[in-house]
Formats: C-alpha cells, sequence, structure tokens
C-alpha cells in the first residue's frame, strides 16, 4: 500500500518514511536507510524521520552515524522526546558518555513525563552507576523509576542508590558515628534525618541493602529504638523510618540478628501489647513499629483486630495480609504426586522454612515478543528455522522459587502459557500471590519434582530451569526428565553452578562441615558473623555477594542441603 502511495505521488515523503519504517521491522534494513534518505531529499524539516534513519543506522551498527540524525531531529524540533532518548540508547554504550546519555534521558521525560521507554533506559545506566558526589536529580531519578511498577528490580539497584546516599551530608554524619554511646547522643537527629530521605526510606522498604557499614548503622539503631522505647518514644516523630526500618528487616528475614538483651527486651515488649490488648487499648505505634522490626507481626493474633495507624499500613500489608493470602493459597496449589525421593524431600524441606528469594517487586518485559525476536535480540545461533516455531508456545519452568523467574518469563514471550513448578509449597505460595498481584493470567502453578514430570503427559515449546539441577541427587537424570518434557526443535534454557566461580562458597562450605554448624537461624548467623570478622580466613568475595545480605539467600549460598 505505500509502494502504491509512492507511485501514485513519487515526492510524498510520508509514504517513504512509512514504507522505510516497514521494511525496517521486517529487517531489510539497507532498503530502509535509503528509502528514509530519499524522504530527507523530499522533505528536509521532516524531523522525525532523521530520528528513524539513526533507528536503523543503531541496528546496522554504525552508531556514529546514528548519533548525528538524532542530533539533527533534535535541532529541527527541540522538544522531541523519542530523539533525545535515542541518543541516550547510543552514549550510554561508552562510559565516558554516560553522564551525557543520562542528561538526554532525563531531558526526554522533562518533555514526555510519562515516557517509560526513557524511564527503563535510564534505569539501565543508572543501575551500575558509582557516584563521585551527591545529585538532587539523580536522588528523583531513582525515585521515578523506583515508583514505576515492574520497570526494574530494586535489588539491582540498590548499590547505586546508596553509593549516591552516601555522599549526603546526613549519611555521612550517620557513619562518622564510632559507637553505641555515640549514637545514643545522636540518635533522635539521625532518625529524623533519614525520615527526610524518601530515596533512602524507599530502598529500605524494596530490596535489602548490600552494605555492612550501613547494615550495622540501622542494626545498632533498631537495637536502641528498642532499649530506650521509653525515653526515645515521646522524643520525635520517627514513625516514618521505624516503618521502613521493618520492612527492611521483614525483606532481608531479620538477618541483623540480636543480642540476649534485646530478646529479653523483645519479649517484655510482646507482653505489653498483649496487655494493652487485652484490656482494649490500643497498642502505640512506636511499640508495633519496633517490635515490626524483630519479629513478622503475622505471629501475633492481634494484628488482625487492631485499628492499623495508617503510617503502619504498609508494615501491616507486608508482615500480616500478604503473608495470610499467601496460607489461604496454599490449600489450593495443585500437587502432581507426593515428594519422595529422599533428596528432594530435604531440599523441599529448605525451601518451605526459607522461601527464595523474598522479592518486593521486578523488572517486567513491557512489550513481549516471539521466540523468533527472542532469539535474534539475544543473537542465539540456532540451527532450526526460526519461522516454524509457535506464535502461542508452552513453555515450563522447572524450579520456579516465589516466582520471579515465572513472571518474567511469563512477561517476555508473547501469547505464551507458563507452567511453573516448585518442591516447596511457600514459595508457590508466594509465588501465586505475586503474579495475581502482577495481574498476570498465562501461569499454572503447581507443586511437583522434576522427577515425576512426565506424569504430565505433556511436551513443551521452551523448558527453563535456572538454579535447580545441581541441587538435585542426580542432575543428569533430572535434565533427561527435562529432555523428554521437549517437543522436538524446542529450546532449553539451563543454569547450573559453574565449579570455578565457586570455588570460596565449596571452601566455606567445607569449613561448615567441618565444624558441624547447622542451618538452625542464629548458628548461620553466627558464622556470618565470623566471615565479617575473619577477612584473611575468608574470601572477601563471599562477603561481597548480594546473596550474603537476607536469611534464604544466606543459606542458599552457605548452607543448601544439596549441591552440585
Amino acid at each position: 500500500t505505500y509502494k502504491r502511495a509512492i507511485k501514485l505521488k513519487p515526492d510524498y515523503a510520508e509514504a517513504y518514511n512509512n514504507l522505510a519504517s516497514a521494511l525496517k521491522e521486517l529487517g531489510h534494513l539497507l532498503e530502509s536507510e535509503s528509502l528514509y534518505l530519499q524522504a530527507i531529499e523530499l522533505k528536509p524539516d521532516f524531523h522525525q524521520v532523521y530520528n528513524n534513519l539513526g533507528i536503523t543506522l543503531h541496528l546496522l551498527g554504525r552508531y556514529n552515524s546514528a548519533v548525528s540524525y538524532y542530533i539533527k531531529s533534535i535541532v529541527l524540533t527541540p522538544d522531541y522526546a523519542e530523539a533525545y532518548n535515542n541518543l541516550g540508547v547510543e552514549l550510554k554504550a561508552d562510559d565516558a558518555k554516560k553522564a551525557h546519555a543520562i542528561d538526554n534521558y532525563n531531558k526526554a521525560i522533562q518533555i514526555k513525563p510519562d515516557y517509560v521507554d526513557a524511564y527503563r533506559n535510564l534505569a539501565l545506566v543508572v543501575t551500575s552507576h558509582d557516584y563521585r558526589s551527591f545529585s538532587n536529580r539523580a536522588v528523583q531519578n531513582y525515585l521515578n523509576i523506583l515508583e514505576i511498577f515492574c520497570l526494574v528490580d530494586p535489588s539491582t539497584v540498590a548499590p547505586s542508590i546508596i553509593s549516591l546516599l552516601k555522599h549526603h551530608v546526613i549519611f555521612k554524619d550517620a557513619l562518622r558515628v564510632k559507637d553505641q554511646d555515640e549514637l545514643e547522643s545522636e540518635i533522635v537527629e539521625i532518625c529524623n534525618g533519614f525520615s527526610e530521605l524518601p530515596l533512602f526510606l524507599k530502598i529500605i522498604e524494596l530490596s535489602p541493602i548490600p552494605d555492612f557499614k550501613i547494615e550495622k548503622l540501622l542494626g545498632r539503631m533498631r537495637k536502641l529504638l528498642l532499649l530506650r522505647r521509653e525515653r526515645l518514644c515521646c522524643k520525635g516523630d520517627f514513625l516514618k523510618f521505624q516503618a521502613s526500618l521493618a520492612l527492611q528487616c521483614f525483606t532481608n528475614e531479620f538477618i541483623y540478628g540480636e543480642t540476649d538483651e534485646e530478646t529479653i527486651a523483645i519479649e517484655r515488649l510482646e507482653k505489653s501489647i498483649d496487655r494493652a490488648y487485652h484490656y482494649k487499648e490500643e497498642p502505640t505505634p512506636y511499640d508495633i513499629a519496633t517490635l515490626a522490626s524483630y519479629r513478622p507481626l503475622n505471629i501475633y493474633s492481634w494484628s488482625r483486630d487492631i485499628e492499623i495507624p495508617s503510617v503502619l499500613g504498609s508494615v501491616f500489608k507486608r508482615q500480616v495480609f500478604e503473608v495470610d493470602r499467601e496460607n489461604d493459597i496454599r490449600k489450593n496449589i495443585a500437587r502432581l504426586n507426593p515428594i519422595k525421593d529422599s533428596v528432594s524431600l530435604d531440599v523441599q524441606t529448605q525451601y518451605e522454612e526459607n522461601p527464595y528469594p523474598r522479592w518486593v517487586n521486578t523488572r517486567l518485559m513491557r512489550k513481549p515478543m516471539t521466540i523468533s525476536e527472542v532469539i535474534s535480540k539475544l543473537e542465539l545461533r540456532v540451527a532450526d528455522d526460526t519461522n516454524s516455531f509457535p506464535t502461542a508456545p508452552r513453555i515450563l519452568v522447572a524450579g520456579c522459587g516465589t516466582g520471579q523467574h515465572s513472571v518474567v518469563t511469563a512477561s517476555r514471550f508473547k501469547n505464551c502459557h507458563v507452567t511453573a513448578i516448585d518442591l516447596s509449597l511457600s514459595s508457590l505460595s508466594y509465588a501465586y500471590r505475586k503474579t495475581e498481584e502482577l495481574g498476570l493470567k498465562n501461569i499454572e502453578y503447581m507443586q511437583a519434582d522434576i522427577l515425576d514430570l512426565g506424569m504430565l503427559g505433556q511436551q513443551f515449546d521452551i523448558i527453563e530451569s535456572g538454579g535447580v539441577l545441581h541441587h538435585m541427587a542426580d542432575p543428569v537424570a533430572g535434565w533427561k526428565v527435562l529432555v523428554d518434557c521437549l517437543k522436538p526443535g524446542g529450546l532449553m534454557k539451563i543454569g547450573l553452578y559453574s565449579e570455578l566461580a565457586r570455588q570460596d562458597i565449596v571452601r566455606a562450605r567445607s569449613i561448615i562441615k567441618e565444624r558441624n554448624i547447622s542451618s538452625e537461624k542464629q548458628e548461620m548467623l553466627k558464622f556470618r558473623e565470623q566471615l565479617l570478622g575473619n577477612p584473611n580466613e575468608f574470601s572477601a568475595a563471599i562477603s561481597r555477594s548480594n546473596n550474603f545480605f537476607s536469611t534464604s539467600e544466606l543459606r542458599d549460598l552457605l548452607f543448601h542441603t544439596q549441591e552440585h
């Protein structure tokens, strides 16, 4: 139709542009380039064509030429958000130009505040950015990125955010505090200061914080807020900070540990709240927030009955109501067959106790793709004709854990249906709740052992299994079952541990075995303290791992019941 339009009107620049764009989508890039150039010749002030030609040149790998055409588009129309965004894409490939890329994304967002692609691209750049100074503009960038649901996995941006916040005067002052006595004299000012840092509150609500200095500071602050609660509860309004701290502790599964003094104080606080509830008095928000930073509120019957302070709404949602929803879901999870294999039963027990990982948000694909498009994007060399892949693929995620894997896969492939299995009902309940929360309708969850998948009587177009086979008694036996479940010509994605990369982990695990350290929480946390206190004995790489900063991930990293 575009060709007919050009034949009827040979100087019709818009038709050349549209035909070029259609050919670009079909992968005919050189023909597309030629047509864009003809459109420019016919209409030199046609700013969209310069931008479109830049995209084609990017796909052809001619990045410098792409940059020049984006700039020409911007010169013609200075408020053209798409051109700024695309220019940012080109600039971010050069480390020396990343700051300019960020400026261009910000310009695109300033022109078009709801421009999700620009936010997405901005997130990719700032995820790995290590800051040398504080910037209010950067703070706003992160707040915008975290505000858009499913734009980014908060754990991927947490290190970068912390590197930024450490240059803020409030943070600098807080991290200079040397001991508990000095902290006690400054606790009110620090709590009030943190309450005025929305980015800090936001990130500690969403992700474990992989930084020992901050972990130590937050742990000491939590302790003071508990032990000096009768004095501090009326010294200031730090409930906003306390609520965020309680969410951080719940997300990292209370990995800070506690002293005997704290345990006694918690028991006293529990009795105080119980007594208030018994006499029909409302517990104070301060006391509830303090308790929620040490214990999950869902274990207390009163948590369903009291009037919830508005500032603690998110704490009750996460610690009580979402857990209750998972318990309801658990009763109705489909089961393929009772788990019988002894190693599978041990692994199941671990993940029933510590569902892995506890995640709040993740990055979903904005535009699902066909299998052929995914293959092209990943630059995979596939022997078979990619056009033969189904348009509505059936996908198996073998070992979905708490659902992060399954929801990302379900958002990646167009018109797909995902069957996601796992040994652990706790993990599956979490996964189902998160899938429900995200509004995804194309995932079916089931409790099953990989060894029993033949009983499904199904074959799949795609099978994905990451971080699973190496936890089986015989990984190859499990892999063979997966092969039998794959359609001829289907695709399989497998993730396995690297013997080379995990040498330090293997050494730490052997020490754990020699010392007969159990996976009971207090013993794990005690060993973690030893790791931190003996950098010469243990590789620092272990303690730099993001998996080191939450209890379930620590157990998965160093205390797994079965590992190859």
